[in-house]
């Protein structure tokens, strides 16, 4: 008799055979292994949605007041916590629902997915795909060597096409059956409603793994916000949150159809995950609004325009791919094919128009108050003949090298805008400039939706990835061009281009204001009536004076370059005797990308006389020190590439400045030495210069 063994996920085909299963290594492994995946459950909690603006230091400071914590781990809008004890746990457990800040935080047990899970998903994935039989790795290798063999630049690209992407009507048969079955089963509850496919299957961007994504349009009226008629009944049928439940309970009703639902609710917008059994095809099924239909046939007519655009846009987003920089979580697909349609739109390639050019005629037809309609009869004027890899050359070197931190995307106009100036702007168009969301590190605007930003989830980590990713592989097209490209392809497609490194090294310090919060402020400040907030000021004051102390330590002490690559304060315009925006405003990070050739932190000691100046401050001191050792370090040549970011953070109750630097070279040893030299040294550094400063009466310069 066939026994089953749960733990392992294992088959046996009899009694004896389990029995001898149970006695195994590998059966003895994973009980431990359950064993250990039980009890993190039992300690841990998992806790969404979290507001967007919180601070990771401040959810994990609310959850300590509850008991140690032994582990946590942040998403894009929860946070998983492993309290060291089950008792904890337990405790937040019973609560259900506790408030941050005002903020409602939902609270459930934590689920882990094993291993074998895991890879029982996985192979469910593969199942429904074309190529199924193969994991992602040797499919990889598979394509480089098929490209390899082909002899010109022309047949790897047609090689490649072919190789990654399904074949079109096959495509175009599987998604209309799966519109078809959608129909069907949805107009018992929705009689009027359409399913509309958007996104990569429309646009030709598409994976043989690709998801299909469509949006149902219930052929309805939806409101959210439901007025009450006299009878205390409500004026209409349908909101979001009922469209959804009932999509889901339909879905759910046809298991002949339609398997592995997956409602995710909390997503920006809502969507409902499921496979078609008849076609095999993973869907992706919304109902929030149209603008991605809209969106995909705006990007459908663009490729319509050049035949090269397609094979371009495909080979970027494989590399992209293969680097891992795309995905959940990280540079979704559609803000990567805005970069590309930016780019070449661009005066100096001008490949295709820009949107306002296509509105520039005809009636405007409007979807949710932003106008969708655009002229797919437009005659586009270009003399730019540039082959595939002179145009993927083209891209990578704009974008290794523009400024994402002063600078907005916005491929509605093709026009580079600094982000200082775009209020006026948006105000013309009628933008919701907060909803822009311009503090972010990118800033890339939807065409259509002109108050979304589909960047948000770029971080400053990712954005250095990219454009780090962009520079290097500007050198490999510069190389493959000297053998007609032959070597382009099957290079930059090699899975061995993504960096395996370990996650990049932190150094964190914390610079407490403490006795030093009035230092500097004005003597009549107390008596001053022109400042509404005296203690939004006073924090914003502090914060200034300890970036400049920052500045002027990096700069002279370890005679590093700085570039402030995201500064939401302004904060380089600040005068320490007057009020300025700064003083007023809510902003309260910086970023600093630092470099520099030598490592000043070694042999310090002793290196000054014992009859200096008592006049002198502690960085002054301190930057004799290093002049003196960077004399002896350029005689003997001895060079040291360092290079860090720096985040500067404003803290309140108690008043402090968290600092995190983190090592922009993946591996550098030198990182490690000069880093925890600066941990330990400048919070002192800083405090005496306070002290100093007070005792001689000085300021910031």
């Amino acid at each position: 008799m066939a026994r089953r063994c749960e733990i392992c996920s294992l088959d046996l085909i009899d009694e004896y055979s389990f029995h001898g299963h149970l006695l195994g290594k590998k059966h003895l492994r994973n009980v431990d292994l359950e064993k250990l995946k039980t009890k993190k459950e039992q300690n841990s909690i998992f806790v969404s949605p979290l507001p967007q603006r919180a601070q990771t230091n401040d959810i994990i400071e609310f959850f300590t007041k509850y008991g140690p914590i032994h582990y946590y781990k942040f998403g894009p809008r929860y946070v998983i916590i492993e309290f060291k004890n089950k008792k904890t746990a337990d405790e937040v457990l019973s609560k259900k629902v506790v408030y941050f800040n005002n903020w409602k935080l939902t609270i459930i047990p934590r689920k882990i997915i094993t291993p074998q899970q895991n890879k029982a998903e996985k192979s469910r994935k593969q199942s429904t795909s074309d190529d199924g039989k193969e994991d992602e790795e040797s499919f990889h290798d598979k394509l480089r060597l098929e490209l390899e063999a082909e002899p010109t630049f022309e047949s790897q690209l047609t090689k490649f096409l072919s190789l990654v992407q399904k074949d079109d009507n096959v495509l175009e048969e599987s998604c209309d059956k799966v519109c078809i079955s959608l129909n069907r089963v949805f107009r018992s509850s929705f009689p009027y409603c359409k399913a509309l496919r958007f996104g990569s299957t429309v646009t030709g961007l598409h994976f043989k793994d690709s998801d299909m994504d469509v949006f149902l349009d219930i052929g309805e009226p939806i409101n959210d916000t439901l007025d009450t008629n006299e009878s205390g009944t409500h004026n209409l049928k349908w909101t979001s949150k009922r469209v959804f439940r009932e999509a889901k309970a339909i879905l759910f009703r046809n298991p002949a159809i339609f398997n592995h639902v997956i409602p995710i609710p909390l997503a920006r917008i809502p969507i409902i995950k499921f496979d078609h059994i008849p076609t095999k095809t993973n869907c992706d099924l919304s109902f929030k609004h149209g603008f991605g239909v809209h969106n995909s046939l705006l990007i459908k007519y663009f490729l319509s325009l050049n035949p090269k655009l397609r094979p371009l846009m495909m080979i970027i987003k494989y590399w992209a791919k293969i680097l891992d920089i795309t995905g959940t979580n990280k540079i979704t697909n559609y803000s990567l094919i805005m970069l590309i349609i930016f780019y070449l739109q661009q005066p100096d390639v001008n490949l295709l128009p820009t949107l306002t050019d296509l509105q520039s005629s005809g009636s405007p037809v409007f979807a949710s108050g932003w106008r969708i309609d655009f002229n797919r009869y437009y005659k586009h004027e270009t003399e730019n003949n540039s082959t595939i890899p002179e145009l993927l050359h083209g891209f990578l070197k704009f974008y290794s090298e523009f400024n994402f931190s002063l600078n907005l995307i916005t491929p509605l106009d093709g026009i580079i805008h600094p982000r200082i100036n775009y209020n006026e702007v948006a105000y013309n168009l009628g933008i919701n400039i907060e909803s822009l969301n311009l503090s972010k590190p990118v800033c890339i605007q939807d065409p259509m939706e002109l108050d979304l930003n589909i960047a948000n989830s770029w971080n400053e980590r990712l954005l250095l990835d990219f454009q780090k990713h962009c520079a290097e592989t500007v050198k490999l097209c510069e190389d493959s061009a000297l053998n007609d490209n032959k070597s382009l392809l099957p290079s930059l497609l090699n899975p061995e281009v993504k960096h395996k490194s370990k996650k990049p090294k932190s150094i964190h310090i914390v610079i407490p204001a403490g006795k030093f919060e009035d230092f500097g402020l004005p003597d009549d400040f107390e008596q001053r009536d022109d400042i509404d907030n005296k203690q939004k000021y006073k924090e914003n004051h502090w914060f200034s004076v300890v970036y400049k102390l920052i500045q002027r330590i990096f700069e002279n002490i370890f005679k590093l370059n700085i570039h402030v690559t995201y500064d939401e304060t302004n904060i380089k315009q600040i005068k320490l005797d007057q009020e300025s925006d700064v003083h007023t405003n809510e902003n309260n990070k910086i970023m600093l990308l630092c470099n520099g050739n030598y490592c000043l932190s070694r042999t310090r000691k002793g290196r000054l006389s014992s009859n200096l100046d008592p006049t002198l401050s502690c960085i002054d001191k301190e930057i004799l020190i290093s002049d003196k050792i960077l004399e002896g370090l350029k005689e003997k040549k001895e060079e040291t590439m360092i290079k860090f970011t720096c985040i500067l953070e404003k803290k309140t109750n108690p008043l402090h400045v968290f600092i995190t630097i983190t090592d922009a070279q993946d591996s550098n040893k030198a990182f490690s030495e000069i880093g925890n030299y600066m941990r330990s040294k400048i919070p002192t550094i800083i405090d005496k210069e306070f002290l100093h400063m007070i005792q001689y009466k000085k300021t910031i310069v």
